[in-house]
C-alpha cells in the first residue's frame, strides 16, 4: 500500500523505519516544523524529518493542516492509508476522508483508558501493573475511535517513563505493520470502545514536579517515576544558606515514620525524608546545574544535617 506517515519526535522513530523496511511504500512523510532550541536558538527539525532527510522521502511541515492550502497539498497525494503517530497537529474531517482506508493512530495506552496527552505517565501515577498501545481508526474525537490492534506489556517496579516511552514506541512499530497489513488483506475487525469506561490525562506542566511532601511516601515514589525524565520531580533544601533545588531520580517508599520534608536518616549510601504517610529512601539526585549524581556522591559534596528541612 502507499502511505504517508505523520509524526514528530523521537517516540515515532521506530514506527516509520520498521514501515520503511516493510513492503508498503511511505510516498511522504508529515511532521512538525523546525523548532528553535538550545543556544543561539537554532531552528531543528524533528527527529521524523531528520531520519525523512536521511531516506529520502518527501517531507512536508505545516504549522496546521486546518488551512486550504494543507488540504489541497495533501490531496494531490495519491495515498491509500494515513499512519500517525504522536504528530501533534489535529486532523479535520475533509483530511480524515482523503484516503481510500481511512488512517490509522498509534496510542500509547489501552483505550478507552488515559486518552490524551500523557498515557505513558498516568499508569505510572496510578501504580497499575500492566498498560499497552493502541491502534484505532481515527476519527475527528480525540482518542475516540475503532479499535483495531492492541497489545499489554507489563510495568516493572524499575520502570520509570523513560524507560516506559522505549517499549511502549518500539510495541507501537509491531502493531502499526501488524495493521498495515491487516488493512491490506481486509483483514480489520474494528471494535468501537465503551464510552462508559473512558478516562483521561492532561498535559504534564513543570510545576507537576514539585514535591508535596505531604503526600505518601508511595504516591511520591510514582511521582518520581512517571516525571522522569520530564518534568522531573524536585524539591528545594537549605545548602550553605541558600535554598537549591534537587531533581531527585531514583527513591524508594518505606514503612517507615517520620516528618513531612524533614530527614531521618543520614546514611551514607541513602538517606530518608519523611512523608505524610511512610519514609523515602533516595538513591539518585542532581542539583541544578550540576550533574547526576548517587547518594553518596552527593552527600561528599553537599553538607545535609538531621532534620533538614525539604520543600
Amino acid at each position: 500500500m502507499k502511505l504517508i506517515f505523520f509524526g514528530s519526535p523521537e517516540y515515532s522513530l521506530p514506527s516509520l523505519t520498521k514501515l520503511y523496511q516493510s513492503h508498503h511504500e511511505i510516498i511522504a512523510i508529515y511532521t512538525q516544523p523546525d523548532k528553535p532550541s538550545g543556544r543561539g536558538s537554532q531552528e531543528n527539525p524533528t527527529p521524523i524529518k531528520s531520519l525523512a532527510n536521511e531516506l529520502n522521502i518527501p517531507v512536508y511541515t505545516p504549522s496546521s493542516l486546518k488551512t486550504d492550502e494543507a488540504f489541497n497539498q495533501l490531496n494531490q497525494l495519491e495515498f491509500d492509508l494515513g499512519v500517525v503517530i504522536a504528530y501533534g497537529n489535529i486532523l479535520s474531517t475533509k483530511i480524515l476522508n482523503i484516503p481510500k482506508y481511512g488512517y490509522i493512530n498509534a496510542h500509547g495506552s489501552l483505550l478507552p483508558q488515559y486518552r490524551g496527552a500523557s498515557p505513558i505517565t498516568a499508569p505510572l501515577l496510578n501504580g497499575d501493573s500492566t498498560t499497552g498501545v493502541t491502534i484505532q481508526k481515527m476519527v475527528l474525537k480525540v482518542d475516540a475511535g475503532d479499535i483495531v490492534n492492541s497489545d499489554t506489556i507489563s510495568i516493572s517496579k524499575e520502570d520509570n517513563a523513560s524507560t516506559l516511552h522505549d517499549k511502549l514506541s518500539e510495541l507501537s512499530s509491531t502493531l502499526l505493520l501488524e495493521t498495515c497489513n491487516m488493512v491490506e488483506t481486509n483483514k480489520i475487525n474494528a471494535i468501537p470502545q465503551d464510552e462508559s469506561k473512558a478516562t483521561f490525562v492532561k498535559k504534564l506542566t513543570k510545576q507537576m514536579g514539585h514535591i508535596n511532601w505531604n503526600e505518601s511516601a508511595n504516591i511520591i515514589e510514582r511521582k518520581i517515576r512517571a516525571f522522569y525524565p520530564w518534568p522531573g520531580s524536585f524539591s528545594f533544601v537549605n545548602l550553605k544558606n541558600k535554598d537549591a533545588r534537587i531533581k531527585i531520580l531514583k527513591a524508594t517508599s518505606t514503612d517507615e515514620k517520620g516528618q513531612p520534608g524533614i530527614i531521618k536518616d543520614l546514611n551514607p549510601l541513602n538517606f530518608l525524608i519523611g512523608t505524610g504517610n511512610g519514609c523515602l529512601r533516595i538513591f539518585k539526585l542532581q542539583r541544578e546545574g550540576k550533574k547526576k549524581q548517587s547518594t553518596a556522591e552527593f552527600l561528599n559534596g553537599n553538607q545535609l544535617d538531621i532534620n533538614n528541612q525539604w520543600h
